[in-house]
């Protein structure tokens, strides 16, 4: 049983290119942009390879979405957007995180604030 474990838990580290560091496990991600939507992102663990997204998913982000960059996900190393545990979750459990643009409101009171400071 424990053998089994160990050898479900080595593929899993494989394909999803996990590493230790010194800061701890981290994991790689390619980050790909929507054609159709501003600021509308997706993380996938394998570069160029979307068998884990959903077909419709995958449409609705044009043609074929653009590659970004390849990033090291660390939970010891925040990211601007997003909680990293969360993509890091995602990815381990479905193959790919969303990173949706941001919420219109949001954006508004960022305006509102910087305005603010302008005058």
């Amino acid at each position: 049983m424990l053998a089994a474990f160990l050898n479900q838990t080595e593929k899993h580290v494989r394909n999803h290119a996990i590493t230790l560091s010194a800061d701890g496990l981290n994991m790689k991600s390619y980050i790909y942009k929507s054609q159709k939507k501003d600021e509308l992102y997706i993380y996938i663990t394998k570069k160029d390879d979307f068998t884990d997204v959903p077909q419709a998913l995958y449409d609705s982000m044009g043609k074929e979405p653009i590659f970004v960059m390849e990033l090291e996900l660390s939970k010891n190393r925040p990211l601007a957007r997003e909680d990293v545990d969360k993509v890091i979750e995602n990815l381990n459990s479905q193959g790919f995180h969303i990173q949706m643009p941001p919420r219109a409101e949001i954006l508004g009171d960022f305006m509102n604030q910087k305005k603010q400071h302008l005058h």
